[in-house]
């Protein structure tokens, strides 16, 4: 009877809670009711905002459109200058023979004269003029119809229309799947009048290969050494591969497509690692089944490269811009250089790896085991190579720098992002932990303060890299990764955690819930502790009182005691369930400097004993503070009151940790087990879309942040939810992102563009400001508000080199690790992969890059 009494103090408890929290809940209600409102409003607004990107799409589209109808008519201006040519040719020929007519009739006239002399008749002179009348009328009459033919053709081209397909006699890519196929039926017809129609398909073939072998054509059957040997490293073919799938081509196809694996071998074989690179064996501070491994190359790799893409006309025309940067992956560090004067500079099949080591990647272990890659890049101004077909140059090369936030502070040794003065580009004070830390409502984050520059850098520290901050790229990835996860997608989880615990009073942010789960889960255990240790002085009490009472008997025996104490009424050797006594445990009076067990002065909680233990209860003994010894009585007496005391502080106890449980378990069940409505709403969609996250350990890609800023992926995502202001801010902030992320890639911007993602940053800095009041700034929000457009203004570009090539480098490496893990020797290992990465260098540098995915 007692349980069911506690639980329905429990539940009448919680009746009243949720009661309390059901008129909170509706006076949310009331406040929803107010914001939707102004629902109408602000969807005119978002489908003005809508409707005006639109318009600058169409814009977009027309300006496309308008240069392919200005190359349209250039062309049907080309064909107008050749049709006035011809026209003026007839016209030319119809002079000639107006000309030549005159001059025959001058000549008839003369023949006329002398026939009369000669004495000729009159009748034949008439019949030799009425035959040059009727040839001259026949050349007249071609004429016209030549120049009716010329007139319609100019004036359907000054109509902008094609000309007609039968005045096509030159062959042209631009033309029509019908017109090209009505040109091969032609083609064939010839050829099968010259060879005849028995022998058409054997020449044919012979004809085909005749062409792909000829140098006068750029069609081709055959791939070439460097194309087979840039397809041996891509999809990793093995010699057993290479000759089975020669040798099917050779049955089905009657030829072979692939260059000889002797001739491919000899291409891969012409790197040597040694030539270019110094590899140390370091050793290791602490033990570990890695080494870890020191590469240094030269200026004379970069030169190389260089002179490879020049004479494959690979190397786009500008200054030469070369990036140095890193980033830890796994164990390993390394350094890489980007080439940025390519179409792809950041494929990874391009990028030229500096250094690699097993270590962290800060300032002590670069400066450690790659201060000298820093010194031959800080040193690096000029290079010289062969430009065909103007020989030897030597062209000025300007250095920028890119990675993460982390790796760039390492580079010019700034303290890092967690620090009092996190950025790099300007001395922006703020924190973003404990009770000082920057909040976006209040703080300038979207202001650029003093810049950095490499001389104020040195006068405060020792950098690796000596180059001004501002030339430092601001990684794109990283930064629209940081700023969605932050101010996107933990509110998202955090609203749909409120919305299926209305009662609960749930922090606005999930960082917020989060702590507040684990100070709950502490609590619990905290009131769970108290709940057994005041059963235990409960259960004490009852023994001690049971003991005391036998012991008041007459019959009662009193056996020896060895460890008995000063009391007179020393029991533990009596008690039967003496785990529940400590007696060697002792107290001792300051009154009468007597030693006794804890429960022989009746402490029976732990609570108690730690107090006077540590020196903080005043407290003597039993018959010191009655004042005169205690009988038996008095401790049943003194008992028996603690007992009733700790039964009402159980009481409590209980309910309070029941009251805890059951809170736990709710929140457990929808931050961790997802079983809110809400919740598993959204993480249902973020699944169907491919984005299926970790959120609890924030582990969500940057290909999963681009495929949920897709502008129908932004409004599944809304729709989860109940309209509200705060879910249309959020969607506003997405949209924004999503702008500026499909902006990263490495295209050089215009001024108009730079202008469009200076707006866009202006509206997500004010819908921040108006959202996430009382959340705290970090330094990727910083970075983005503050210095993307400036460093757009100066560089064009944010994308062009960035962090997303080594992130890709990471992979590859790992697969080449696994790939040669047979091989024991550290530093032929070593060997091998840079082999690997080397030769991809010279294939990215040689082949047209036909396929630049990964």
């Amino acid at each position: 009877m007692t349980g069911v009494k506690k639980c329905r103090k429990v539940f009448t408890a919680r009746l009243v809670d949720a009661r309390s929290k059901l008129k909170n809940v509706r006076v949310k209600n009331r406040e929803v009711d107010n914001y939707i409102e102004e629902k109408d409003m602000r969807e005119e607004v978002g489908k003005l905002l809508i409707a005006n990107r639109n318009l600058e799409e169409k814009v977009l589209n027309l300006s496309t459109d308008n240069s392919k109808l200005k190359i349209s008519l250039n062309e049907a201006n080309e064909e107008v200058s050749k049709l006035n040519v011809s026209l003026n040719k007839s016209i030319e020929e119809k002079n000639e023979i107006k000309f030549n007519l005159s001059a025959n009739v001058h000549k008839l006239e003369k023949q006329f004269k002398n026939s009369v002399n000669d004495g000729l008749s009159i009748t034949q002179f008439l019949y030799q003029v009425r035959e040059q009348l009727k040839m001259t009328e026949k050349e007249r009459s071609r004429l016209e119809e030549n120049n009716v033919k010329l007139g319609k053709e100019v004036s359907s081209l000054s109509d902008s229309k094609p000309p007609p397909s039968k005045i096509r006699r030159i062959y042209n890519d631009k033309n029509s799947k019908t017109n090209k196929s009505h040109y091969c039926s032609q083609a064939l017809e010839r050829i099968q009048e010259l060879v005849g129609a028995d022998s058409l398909d054997g020449f044919l073939t012979y004809f085909i290969h005749f062409i792909a072998n000829s140098d006068k054509f750029s069609f081709s059957l055959k791939l070439t050494e460097e194309q087979t040997a840039h397809c041996k490293l891509r999809f990793q073919w093995s010699d057993g591969f290479m000759k089975d799938f020669k040798s099917m081509c050779q049955q089905i196809l009657g030829f072979d497509v692939l260059a000889s694996r002797v001739s491919t071998e000899n291409v891969l074989k012409k790197i040597d690692p040694t030539q270019h690179y110094k590899v140390e064996m370091v050793e290791m501070e602490k033990k570990s089944s890695q080494n870890k491994l020191l590469l240094l190359t030269s200026k004379k790799s970069l030169e190389e490269r260089f002179e490879r893409l020049a004479a494959s006309q690979r190397l786009l025309p500008g200054d030469l811009v070369v990036g140095i940067g890193g980033d830890k992956g796994g164990d390993t560090t390394k350094v890489c250089l980007v080439i940025q004067n390519v179409d792809n500079p950041n494929n990874p099949q391009g990028i030229l790896l500096l250094g690699w080591y097993y270590g962290h990647d800060n300032h002590q272990s670069l400066e450690k085991y790659m201060s000298e890659i820093f010194k031959q890049f800080n040193a690096l101004e000029y290079v010289e190579f062969d430009v065909p077909p103007y020989g030897k140059q030597r062209r000025k090369l300007f250095k920028k720098a890119m990675g993460d936030c982390l790796f760039i502070t390492a580079m010019l040794n700034l303290p890092g992002p967690s620090s009092l003065n996190p950025c790099f580009i300007c001395d922006y004070k703020f924190t973003n932990h404990g009770s000082e830390k920057a909040l976006v409502g209040t703080s300038p984050f979207e202001k650029s303060f003093e810049v950095r520059t490499i001389e104020s850098i040195q006068a405060k520290g020792h950098p690796l890299l000596l180059l001004n901050p501002e030339d430092i790229g601001i990684p794109p990835i990283h930064t629209i990764h940081g700023v969605a996860q932050k101010y996107v997608l933990d509110p998202l989880f955090a609203l749909a955690n409120r919305l299926d615990a209305p009662g609960k009073d749930l922090p606005r942010s999930l960082s917020e819930q989060k702590s507040y789960f684990k100070d709950l889960i502490l609590r619990e255990e905290t009131s769970l502790a108290r709940c057994y240790d005041v059963k235990n002085g409960i259960s004490q009490c009852e023994l001690l009182i049971s003991t005391y009472e036998n012991l008041q008997k007459p019959s009662a025996k009193i056996k020896k005691n060895a460890s008995k104490c000063s009391s007179a009424a020393c029991v533990p050797h009596l008690i039967k369930n003496k785990k529940l006594f400590d007696s060697k445990a002792y107290f001792h009076c300051s009154s009468c400097n007597g030693f006794f067990h804890y429960h022989c002065i009746n402490v029976v909680t732990d609570d108690e004993k730690l107090l006077l233990v540590n020196g903080l209860g005043s407290r003597k003994c039993t018959s010191c503070e009655l004042g005169h010894p205690a009988t038996l009585a008095d401790h049943i007496r003194i008992l028996a009151g603690a007992k009733t005391s700790l039964t009402q502080v159980s009481d409590s106890e209980e309910l309070e940790y029941c009251a805890l449980n059951v809170e736990r378990k709710e929140i457990e069940a929808q931050m961790k087990e997802s079983k809110g409505f809400y919740r598993r709403k959204l993480e249902k969609v973020l699944r169907k879309l491919g984005c299926d996250h970790r959120i609890w350990y924030q582990e969500m890609t940057g290909n999963q942040i681009r495929t949920l800023l897709r502008e129908k992926n932004i409004k599944t995502i809304v729709d989860v939810f109940p309209y509200s202001l705060e879910i249309m801010w959020i969607s506003e902030i997405m949209g924004e992102l999503a702008f500026l992320m499909t902006l990263s890639n490495n295209a050089d911007k215009s001024d108009f563009l730079i202008d469009e993602i200076e707006k866009s940053i202006k509206r997500l800095t004010i819908v921040l400001k108006e959202l996430h009041k009382e959340t705290g700034v970090t330094l990727k929000l910083h970075l983005l508000t503050a210095h993307l457009v400036p460093h757009l203004r100066k560089h064009r570009s944010w994308g062009r080199i960035s962090e997303q090539g080594i992130e890709s480098l990471h992979a590859l490496i790992n697969k080449l690790n696994r790939r040669f893990a047979p091989v024991r020797n550290p530093q032929q290992k070593c060997m091998l992969i840079l082999k690997h990465l080397m030769n991809q260098n010279v294939i990215f540098d040689s082949v047209e890059d036909w396929n630049s995915r990964k």
